[in-house]
């Protein structure tokens, strides 16, 4: 429970941080408020929330589905790196 709470702050911490540097989304966010009020600047600084979730869960698809790929590849590349080293060591 408190690994958790931690891995949640660190999110929080970092994606403030994040958010608040200066760039250009700021500076759009900032400009659309300015031109057309905080509901508007509200929706520009949502988007990347919005527009970011597909490839979030194109990534851990990807991730899940690769995850038992690399696991057997080690698998065969370990048995390949014993089997090299018993005949090195036979010699």
């Amino acid at each position: 429970m408190v690994e958790g709470l931690e891995f949640l702050i660190s999110g929080v911490v970092f994606g403030l941080a994040a958010g608040i540097a200066p760039g250009p989304l700021l500076a759009l966010v900032f400009s659309e408020t300015l031109k057309h009020g905080k509901k508007e600047g509200v929706k520009v600084a949502i988007s990347p929330l919005i527009t970011d979730l597909p490839i979030v869960a194109f990534v851990l698809f990807m991730l899940s589905t690769l995850s038992s790929l690399i696991v057997q590849f080690c698998d065969w590349s370990s048995l390949s790196f014993w089997c090299l080293l018993s005949n090195l060591l036979r010699c």
